[in-house]
């Protein structure tokens, strides 16, 4: 990943082909790599796996943080690619390795060393993963109106939305009377307030677009 940075980086200052390709080819590489064997199919919780008892600084840090950092980057220097594919694509990657950092993030500091099956979860991990998952997701919203990306505004949106049904759904099942009450009205304005955020913010952002079209 970080060659395929690298090369990019080159790329964009040499406007060099050989560089171009290099970079195309080593970072589907790495994408494929990261997402499709470190993320899914060997992580820590599909195999019991040392990674250190620290938080932050222990091998997710490494494993997942590091080459979203990477795709970030790669996401603001894939200009000379003039492909909106290509912005997806590595905005998409970088946003997909962030989330799946903080979920495991998360698992490791109730679980410094995945022993126990997600099976074993309690109410407290469970509103930590709310909580997570929803700040994450308004970051990807601010981020998406701060760099004017339609595609991360849609992620965070969709990603506070699973996080709500989520809420709603499980975290609350054990929550009785008037605490359970004020629990969904609360949640029912930060809903109304994020929905109401996304389009003022999103109505603006299109109309400054069609005046300068």
């Amino acid at each position: 990943g970080a060659f395929a940075v690298a090369c990019l980086w080159l790329a964009r200052l040499r406007l060099d082909p050989v560089l171009l390709w290099a970079w195309r080819l080593s970072g589907s590489l790495a994408a494929i790599l990261v997402i499709g064997l470190q993320a899914f199919l060997l992580n820590p919780i599909a195999q019991v796996a040392d990674v250190g008892a620290l938080p932050i600084l222990n091998g997710l840090l490494v494993a997942y943080a590091v080459p979203a950092a990477l795709a970030g980057t790669a996401r603001r220097w894939v200009d000379i690619e003039n492909s909106e594919a290509a912005r997806l694509l590595t905005g998409l990657t970088a946003s997909v390795l962030a989330f799946v950092y903080v979920s495991f993030e998360v698992r490791h500091f109730y679980d410094p060393y995945f022993e126990n099956s997600l099976s074993v979860v309690g109410d407290v991990e469970l509103y930590t993963y709310s909580f997570v998952w929803l700040l994450f997701g308004v970051a990807l919203l601010a981020m998406g109106f701060w760099r004017e990306a339609p595609a991360l505004r849609h992620a965070g949106m969709a990603l506070v939305c699973v996080v709500v049904a989520k809420v709603f759904l499980i975290d609350m099942s054990g929550l009785q009377g008037l605490l359970r009450v004020m629990s969904f009205l609360g949640l029912g304005a930060a809903l109304l307030g994020l929905g109401y955020a996304y389009r003022r913010f999103g109505f603006d952002q299109r109309q400054i677009q069609r005046r300068s079209a």
